[in-house]
């Protein structure tokens, strides 16, 4: 059950928004397995003075439609399955709502059983 973040800059139709939700929640589906249901995303926008970022890091061109993506779940997933999930998600994002692959940031924070309660006061992977 990953919680996805996901950033850009405001002013994007609710569609579009939607788009990337959908997209990156079958991506994570294809990629990690994870049931279609067990979905909880947050969705921010920013004005442009509070979306800041480098245009060319690591020598790609970014875009004012550069979406950043903050994926949290819990650890034990191979670097070969983690870069598969990268490019699952660059692929559907890229099919609706039409992003460029360069304009995709993603960024996993592993975690364990105990750092997880999905409600009622449970630790409910430590049970």
């Amino acid at each position: 059950m990953p919680l996805t973040q996901i950033f850009l800059r405001g002013g994007k139709p609710t569609g579009y928004r939607l788009a990337i939700a959908e997209s990156l929640q079958k991506a994570l589906t294809d990629a990690l397995g994870v049931p279609a249901e067990e979905r909880f995303q947050l969705i921010t926008e920013f004005g442009k003075d509070n979306f800041i970022f480098d245009p060319s890091y690591k020598n790609i061109s970014r875009s004012q439609d550069l979406v950043m993506i903050v994926i949290t779940l819990k650890a034990g997933r191979s670097n070969e399955l983690k870069k598969s999930l990268y490019q699952t998600i660059v692929t559907e994002l890229g099919n609706s709502p039409k992003i460029r692959r360069e304009d995709v940031l993603i960024v996993l924070h592993e975690n364990g059983p105990a750092d997880w309660s999905f409600g009622d006061g449970g630790a409910q992977l430590l049970d």
